[in-house]
C-alpha cells in the first residue's frame, strides 16, 4: 500500500479541502510564546472525520491518518479525531503493507504555527508508538495549544512509554517525566501530576527541589480530592472526608473494571473480524496485540501461535520474531523465579542447579531466535552483533568472531563489535590479535576517560600482560606497566587496577633482571 501518496480523485471528492484551520501570518515559526488562538470548525473537522472513518473500515490505514489529522486541523478539541487518528495509527503500523510516511505529507504538517507543530509531533508518535521523545513532545505541545484534556489523554499514554524507553538516559527520562508533569499540572489532574513527578524524582533521587515541588503538588492533589477548596459548600471538605476512603476504593474498582470491559470488547471484536477473514494479516496482527495487552497466560499462548500460524502461511519472518518474543518473555518470566529460589538463604542444590539449567535453555532460546533473525535479514549488521554477544555468553567463540567482524562494517556497532573481538581473542589465547584488536577499538573510540575508553585500555592492559608473561617481552611489560599506572591516576578503585599495577610493576623488574 502506498503510504499517504495517493491523489485525491473522484472517490475523494467527499472529503472537504485542506485548510491550516488558522490564520498563518508567516511569521516565526517557533513554537515558545503565547498559545496560538485556534479556530474551530466542527462542520468541517466532521466532514473529514466521516472520510476518515470510510478510509479506516476499507484497510486504507495510512490515508486515514492523513484525513484525521486534517479535520483535527478544523478542531483540535475533537477527542473524537485524536481517538480516531491513534486507532489509525495503531492499525497502520501493525500493517504489513505499509512502508514510511511519504516525504509530502511531512512536509504538509511541518508548516508554521504550533497547531501544525502539534500534528506534525502527533504523526511522528503514530507511526513511532515506542519513542519516548515523540511521546514527550506531542504531548507538550497539546498543553502548548491549551489542549489540556488531549494533554492528559496522551500524556497517559506517554507516562508507560518514557517508562519503557530503555535506551534513554536516567538524565533524559528525568527531563520528561518532568515536562509530562507540567502537562498534568497545567490541566489541573494533580494525581497524574503527581504520579509523574515521582517518577522524575526515581529517576535523580538527588534533586531535592524536585522533590519538595512533588510534594507540594501531592498536597494540591489532596486539597483538590478531598474538597478543601470547597469548605463551607455542598459536598465541601467536612462532607467528602467522611467517605473518602470508601470513595477512591470504589473509583479505582471502577477504572480497573471499565479499562478491562473496554479491553474485552476489543477483543471480542478483533476475534470476530479474524474469524471472518482469518488469512488477513493486519487482523492476525490486531487480535495478537490486544491479546498481549490483556496478557494471560491463554491470551500469551493464543497470541503465540497466531504469529507462529500466520508465519507458517505468509513466510513473513516478523511473525516468526513476534512469536519469538513472546516464548523469550515467557522463558525470562521462568527464569527470574528460579534465581529468586536459587538465591534464598535456604536454597540447596536443586535450586542452583535448576536455575543454572535454565539459563542454559534460555540462553539457547536467544541464539535460536537471533539465528533465525540473521537468516531473514543477511545484510543487518545489528542482527549480526546481536547474535554475536549470545554466541559469547555461550562461549562459542568462533562463531562469535565471525558476527562481531561483519558488524564492525557498520559505524555504530564497530568500537563495541572490535570490543568483543578482543576478548573473544583473549578467551582462544590469542594475544597478538587481542592487542592489534584493542588498539583500532581505541582508535575508532578515541575518548580514553570515558567508561568505554576505561574498559578498552584495561582489556589492552591485560592482552599486553599475558603476551609479555607468555613471551618474555619487556616492552609489552613497561606499555601495560604505564596504562595501568594511568588508569590507576584517574580512578583508583577501577576493576583490579591496584593489584593488577602491583603485579605489571613487579613483572617488569623480573623481565629486566633487577
Amino acid at each position: 500500500m502506498a503510504l499517504f501518496g495517493k491523489k485525491k480523485g473522484s472517490e475523494d471528492e467527499a472529503a472537504p479541502a485542506a485548510s491550516n484551520g488558522v490564520e498563518d501570518s508567516g511569521g516565526d515559526s517557533s513554537d515558545e510564546g503565547a498559545p496560538e488562538e485556534l479556530a474551530f470548525s466542527p462542520e468541517k473537522a466532521e466532514a473529514f472525520f466521516h472520510h476518515a472513518d470510510a478510509k479506516q473500515e476499507a484497510g486504507d490505514f495510512g490515508y486515514a491518518m492523513h484525513l484525521w489529522l486534517q479535520g483535527l486541523r478544523q478542531d483540535p478539541s475533537s477527542m473524537k479525531g485524536l481517538e480516531g487518528f491513534w486507532q489509525a495509527a495503531g492499525l497502520f503500523v501493525g500493517d504489513p503493507n505499509t512502508k514510511k510516511v511519504n516525504k509530502d505529507t511531512i512536509k504538509e504538517f511541518k508548516q508554521s504555527g504550533q497547531l501544525n507543530k502539534f500534528l506534525s509531533a502527533l504523526l511522528q508518535w503514530g507511526t513511532h508508538p515506542t519513542s519516548g521523545s515523540e511521546a514527550e513532545d506531542a504531548t507538550r505541545l497539546a498543553s502548548k495549544l491549551g489542549l489540556h484534556e488531549q494533554a492528559v489523554w496522551l500524556g497517559d499514554r506517554a507516562l508507560a512509554v518514557v517508562m519503557n524507553d530503555a535506551k534513554a538516559s536516567s538524565k533524559v527520562t528525568k527531563a520528561r517525566f518532568k515536562t509530562l508533569m507540567g502537562v498534568f499540572e497545567a490541566a489541573g489532574d494533580f494525581e497524574r501530576s503527581v504520579r509523574a513527578g515521582e517518577l522524575a524524582c526515581r529517576a535523580d533521587p538527588t534533586d531535592g527541589a524536585l522533590q519538595a515541588h512533588v510534594r507540594n503538588l501531592s498536597a494540591q492533589s489532596t486539597m483538590t480530592r478531598g474538597g478543601y477548596d470547597q469548605t463551607g459548600e455542598e459536598g465541601g471538605f467536612r462532607q467528602n472526608i467522611k467517605d473518602a476512603d470508601q470513595q477512591s476504593r470504589l473509583e479505582a474498582q471502577e477504572r480497573v473494571v471499565r479499562t478491562e470491559e473496554t479491553t474485552d470488547r476489543l477483543i471480542r471484536d478483533a476475534q470476530a473480524d479474524h474469524d471472518s477473514r482469518p488469512t488477513d494479516k493486519a487482523a492476525i496482527t490486531k487480535l495478537a496485540q490486544l491479546l498481549l495487552q490483556r496478557g494471560t497466560r491463554d491470551d500469551q499462548r493464543q497470541a503465540f501461535q497466531l504469529y507462529v500460524d500466520a508465519h507458517a502461511r505468509t513466510g513473513e519472518y516478523r511473525f516468526r520474531e513476534e512469536a519469538n518474543k513472546i516464548a523469550l518473555r515467557q522463558a525470562e518470566a521462568r527464569i527470574a523465579k528460579l534465581k529468586q529460589r536459587a538465591e534464598a538463604p535456604d536454597a540447596g542444590d536443586a535450586e542452583r542447579d535448576a536455575f543454572r539449567d535454565g539459563a542454559r535453555k534460555l540462553l539457547g532460546l536467544r541464539i535460536q531466535a537471533a539465528e533465525q533473525a540473521v537468516e531473514a535479514y543477511p545484510t543487518e549488521k545489528s542482527r549480526k552483533f546481536e547474535l554475536g554477544r549470545w554466541y559469547f555468553d555461550a562461549d562459542r567463540l568462533d562463531d562469535a568472531v565471525a558476527m562481531f567482524q561483519t558488524a564492525k562494517d557498520d559505524a555504530k556497532y564497530r568500537v563495541r563489535s572490535l570490543r568483543y573481538l578482543g576478548e573473544c581473542f583473549m578467551r582462544m589465547e590469542w594475544e597478538d590479535e587481542a592487542v592489534d584488536t584493542y588498539r583500532q577499538a581505541m582508535d575508532a573510540h578515541q575518548l580514553e576517560d570515558d567508561a568505554t575508553g576505561m574498559d578498552l585500555r584495561y582489556g589492552l592492559l591485560l592482552a599486553l600482560q599475558k603476551r609479555a608473561d607468555d613471551q618474555r617481552d619487556i616492552g609489552d611489560a613497561e606499555e601495560a606497566y604505564k596504562i595501568a599506572s594511568s588508569i590507576a591516576i584517574q580512578q583508583i578503585n577501577f576493576k583490579d587496577i591496584r593489584d593488577r599495577r602491583t603485579e605489571l610493576k613487579e613483572l617488569v623488574r623480573r623481565l629486566r633482571g633487577d
